[in-house]
């Protein structure tokens, strides 16, 4: 699934909102002309952002936690062996299908060099997630963009992909995919993308705004009744926003619908992803059991 994708929805959708509320209001015409073409490159999640924890200021203005998690299980599929369903797992191909919902969006593989293992490292404290090591591997994911009136959002999100077998039998083999940050470009409407790079940070913080996102998913399977597997996927993202006080006097609307408006736009494009990826990856594994792998 697209990290950036998720995120990039609700702000674009938030930025209309207040670019009417700015219209409405009739701003002044300096506030109104920022650059209209910002390209950033980097770490949404590790790099320029503030402390979540910190308080409610006028310099600050205001923190806003927006959270959406989603679980989803395939339906019953045929049961083998252990070592039929980890050899299905191991398949780089398979794996990639979890990650680009379903195979929806071009990936590319790259190899973890010491820097980024450091920043995956870091991730990994964010949200509980398993240390890498060498041997996992970075996937760059690459949005068809998001087009929205007046706006529109491409972006190229790094995800760590980790296979864990783990010792303990009672456990199953899962995959954990954990957000490591993204390159972004945003076009557009002058209003609604200074909006949009204020509230996501994308203008490297200045006036106090800024950005901070956490995301992992687990991707793992249980046997079931009746010589049965079943996929599940369990998926959590939080992007903590700090808005620069020159907005605060103009929002659409108060914090907390903001935070509710934004937790169930964050839950509803995660479920769409994560479903289509669990649909894509249940079909391939009935295909590839219907090839004759024992």
């Amino acid at each position: 699934m697209s990290l950036q994708r998720i995120f990039s929805v609700y702000v674009i959708a938030f930025a209309g909102d207040f670019v009417n509320s700015f219209h409405a209001n009739h701003l002044s015409h300096h506030a109104a002309h920022p650059s209209f073409v910002v390209d950033r490159t980097g770490r949404r999640e590790l790099s320029a952002v503030s402390d979540p924890s910190v308080s409610e200021s006028r310099t600050i203005g205001a923190t806003l936690t927006l959270e959406g998690r989603t679980t989803k299980r395939s339906n019953p599929v045929p049961f083998k062996s252990i070592e039929s369903i980890t050899d299905f797992f191991k398949v780089a191909k398979h794996r990639n299908l979890l990650a680009t919902a379903g195979g929806k969006r071009p990936l590319e593989v790259i190899e973890p060099t010491p820097e980024l293992l450091k920043i995956w490292e870091n991730a990994c404290d964010g949200v509980g997630s398993t240390y890498p090591n060498e041997n996992d591997v970075i996937l760059k994911v690459k949005t068809g963009g998001i087009n929205f009136p007046g706006i529109k959002v491409t972006s190229v999100v790094k995800i760590g992909a980790k296979l864990i077998e783990p010792e303990n039998p009672d456990e199953n083999l899962r995959y954990e995919f954990t957000s490591l940050g993204d390159e972004r470009s945003v076009t557009g409407l002058r209003p609604v993308v200074w909006i949009f790079e204020k509230l996501s940070g994308g203008d490297g913080g200045k006036d106090g705004g800024s950005t901070t996102t956490k995301s992992l998913t687990k991707f793992t399977f249980e046997q079931v009744k009746g010589e049965k597997v079943v996929f599940s996927s369990d998926s959590f993202l939080s992007v903590v926003v700090n808005f620069p006080s020159i907005l605060l006097k103009i929002l659409p609307t108060n914090k907390e619908k903001a935070e509710e408006s934004g937790g169930k736009s964050i839950a509803k494009v995660l479920e769409k992803d994560v479903e289509a990826a669990i649909n894509t990856f249940e079909e391939t594994y009935l295909k590839w059991l219907d090839n004759g792998v024992n």
